[in-house]
């Protein structure tokens, strides 16, 4: 029998995105306040399950979790990679945050944690096993909880007006099949995040979407690009200097200012039990 289309496994889900951690915490726009706001009136706790931590899967450097444990919730943060957690330590240090623990995991790990009130993963379900994550949290997420999916960019809507231009030196310098990873091809999807969710275990499904402003500079554009596991250091490796100086000279002709400004749409596909 073929693998379901919402099933992928790599073989390192920690070597993914190995070399992006500084970048990412320099350089990622942050999601929407009214996405991570819409979370935390989710996760309000009900009096029978106070103590439960969020989950936040796959949460790389902590951008979820510390914004959420800046609104009062207990937080746990998983991810595969040391270098991301490590990350998230320091900036949790840096904020005076103390109420995130952070343990190194993925989401293969899932039906071995602890009872969570609710699970978040955000940019990061397209690398896991979807149907079997799924499955999974619903062994641990307590009654009435849910799973949040955050995205910062809405398949299907449009994206900034930049990025054909990135991906045609992206196909030049890395090959027209996107990588996840140092010598891992990406597993394309032929199923979106909601789709996958209706058929699961929480599959009464809401989903919020919101306009995300981007203003960014020639530097942060150029930056954001070491953020992604197929532009990573890393995959560049010596093609690195020539790959950022070719953005730059593209980048530079097409907007002279350095300013590049667009709108996106972000969204949260909040999955409930029936």
């Amino acid at each position: 029998m073929p693998p379901s289309p919402a099933s992928v496994r790599y073989p390192d889900p920690g070597a993914i995105f190995a070399s992006t951690a500084d970048a990412y915490v320099r350089y990622r726009p942050e999601h929407p306040t009214a996405l991570i706001e819409y979370v935390t009136d989710l996760a309000r706790p009900g009096a029978h399950y106070t103590n439960a931590p969020i989950l936040d899967l796959g949460c790389g450097p902590g951008v979820i979790a510390l914004r959420l444990a800046e609104r009062a919730l207990p937080v746990l943060a998983i991810d595969p990679s040391e270098e991301m957690l490590d990350a998230g330590r320091r900036l949790a240090t840096e904020r005076g945050i103390d109420d995130v623990e952070w343990t190194l995991g993925d989401s293969a790990d899932v039906a071995g944690l602890p009872a969570v009130r609710g699970a978040v993963i955000a940019d990061a379900f397209h690398y896991m096993d979807r149907e079997q994550t799924l499955n999974d949290l619903d062994t641990i997420i307590l009654p009435g909880g849910f799973v949040a999916l955050v995205v910062s960019h809405v398949i299907g809507t449009p994206k900034a007006w930049w990025e054909p231009i990135l991906d045609r030196l992206r196909d030049r310098f890395l090959g027209e099949h996107r990588a996840a990873g140092v010598g891992v091809p990406f597993h394309y999807l032929t199923e979106d995040h909601e789709t996958v969710l209706r058929r699961s275990p929480f599959a009464r499904v809401r989903v919020l979407r919101v306009d995300q402003p981007l203003a960014l500079t020639l530097d942060e554009v150029i930056g954001m690009q070491a953020t992604y596991a197929f532009s990573s250091p890393a995959v560049l490796g010596e093609q690195r200097d020539a790959y950022e100086q070719a953005l730059r000279k593209a980048l530079t002709v097409l907007e002279p200012s350095g300013r590049f400004t667009a709108t996106v749409q972000a969204a949260v596909i909040v999955g409930q039990r029936p």
